[in-house]
């Protein structure tokens, strides 16, 4: 990973979806928290392709 600072926001990332896929973190509705869900996996897989990609400069 030629990006160290992806990798904190990436196991945050991954902490915070684990912990909505298991009902640990309330949220005021079921939609809400689809919402959230959807959401936390975009941004996961954002910051995973921004980690890995080469550089243009490579």
């Amino acid at each position: 990973m030629k990006r160290p600072g992806y990798a904190i926001a990436i196991v945050l990332d991954i902490v915070l979806l684990i912990g909505l896929l298991q009902g640990w973190l309330p949220t005021s509705s079921e939609g809400f928290r689809r919402f959230l869900i959807l959401f936390t996996t975009l941004v996961l897989t954002l910051a995973l392709y921004s980690a890995i990609r080469p550089n243009r400069r490579d």
